[in-house]
């Protein structure tokens, strides 16, 4: 994944990504604040999905209405720690209204909601997330595991999902 900032490197983040994805073999990206047009344009030509950790979920709705091709992973479960169980209910909320959104279970505490996304949505929504080094990868892997899920299903959180997210690059542009 790569990192960027849509404010500090304004005009130039195409041609990072685009050598990012091409040279170094990236093939997602990770936002701490709200993506711009020269982000999702690129992304969206690049084909690859961007994980975003919003202030709040309702930040996400603009964006993946106006970039329904764009694949968002909302982080977190949408709260960070589960600091506002509210958020969680409304990224279930919005995945379930979003095609292109799907929920990441890092360092999501309350458990419950992993939980219920996954039985509301359905287990190829989810993906597994660590936000490691923060938060120690075995614990966020035991918390799938602990749900007792079909194994395909396991799978599908545990790396399934992101593969397929990730395999939907597209190669050098033309």
């Amino acid at each position: 994944y790569a990192k960027h900032d849509p404010v500090n490197e304004k005009g130039r983040i195409r041609a990072m990504l685009l050598r990012e994805c091409r040279e170094l073999g990236l093939r997602g990206l990770k936002l701490h604040i709200k993506p711009t047009a020269e982000i999702l344009d690129t992304v969206a030509e690049l084909g690859i999905p961007i994980i975003w950790h919003p202030v709040r979920v309702a930040l996400f709705e603009d964006v993946a209405k106006a970039y329904p091709t764009v694949d968002l992973i909302l982080a977190h479960l949408g709260s960070d720690l589960s600091a506002d169980w509210r958020q969680h209910l409304a990224a279930i909320e919005m995945a379930r209204r979003h095609p292109n959104i799907y929920l990441d279970t890092g360092a999501a505490v309350l458990t419950r909601y992993v939980e219920q996304a996954i039985k509301e949505l359905g287990p190829e929504k989810i993906v597994y997330g660590s936000d490691e080094p923060e938060v120690d990868c075995r614990l966020e892997i035991f918390k799938i595991r602990m749900l007792k899920l079909p194994k395909q299903q396991e799978q599908m959180i545990l790396g399934g999902n992101m593969a397929r997210l990730l395999g939907k690059y597209k190669g050098a542009p033309a």
